[in-house]
């Protein structure tokens, strides 16, 4: 056994060959595969897909982010420009392209198109999960609406549901194992602040933030590629 020699040159470590023996085959056995763990969440993250924010929208939502970098020092993610998650950060493979990802959007936005599918969001106050993010509240419990001939409307949170599904199904076809489908359901909303909040200060902020009176809403016409560039840009926008 002379692989690892050296670890019995090391004073403190005068172990015996049957350990070092051992050692060999602990590695044989789980060294792999711990190293495969390790890179696979090494590897940096290339994309997302989300909902861009109106500049009319965004200025006060910035003004909101900024107080809470001035009241609190936040700042992890506040130089992304603010969205609505559809599809969360993946990398892209090498074996495709951006070309790729381009394609599999116009296909979203051809198969939305022709369901006549539309959607409004509507942005009403603030809310928080746990104590890691505070989000402005993206709108999905409206009530059941009626078209001109008496008959349902979808709700928004399906209508949400129905969107993001559409951009997955999409990506996954033309880029297969590029993104992990996310089983939980599906909370629209705009983070303001994430991961570096202090805990106590959430109900402080939310109560900030809730007297604003926020409450705006626009068409959703546009879904938006998010790249990593040094910093996160909005990349591509597909518009209908």
């Amino acid at each position: 056994m002379k692989k690892f020699f050296w670890i019995k040159q090391i004073p403190c470590f005068q172990i015996r060959d049957s350990a070092n023996e051992v050692f060999c085959k602990i590695w044989a056995r789980y060294g792999l595969l711990c190293y495969t763990y390790i890179m696979a969440y090494s590897i940096q993250q290339t994309h997302f897909i989300g909902i861009p924010i109106p500049d009319n929208i965004a200025v006060m939502l910035e003004q909101c982010r900024a107080w809470m970098r001035e009241q609190y020092g936040c700042k992890s993610g506040q130089t992304t420009p603010l969205h609505i998650t559809l599809v969360p950060p993946f990398h892209l493979d090498k074996q495709f392209a951006e070309s790729d990802m381009h394609s599999a959007m116009n296909n979203a936005v051809q198969t939305w198109t022709s369901r006549g599918k539309q959607l409004m969001c509507v942005i009403n106050g603030f809310g928080a999960f746990s104590t890691r993010t505070i989000f402005a509240h993206v709108e999905t419990a409206s009530p059941q609406l009626q078209s001109d001939n008496g008959n349902d409307l979808p709700r928004a949170k399906d209508e949400w549901t129905a969107l993001r599904t559409t951009v997955y199904n999409a990506l996954l076809s033309t880029c297969p194992g590029t993104a992990r489908r996310d089983a939980r359901i599906f909370t629209p909303h705009i983070t303001i602040a994430n991961r570096d909040i202090p805990p106590a200060a959430i109900p402080d902020a939310l109560t900030y933030l809730d007297a604003l009176g926020v409450h705006e809403s626009f068409d959703v016409r546009q879904l938006t590629i998010f790249a990593r560039r040094g910093t996160w840009i909005a990349d591509s926008v597909f518009a209908w």
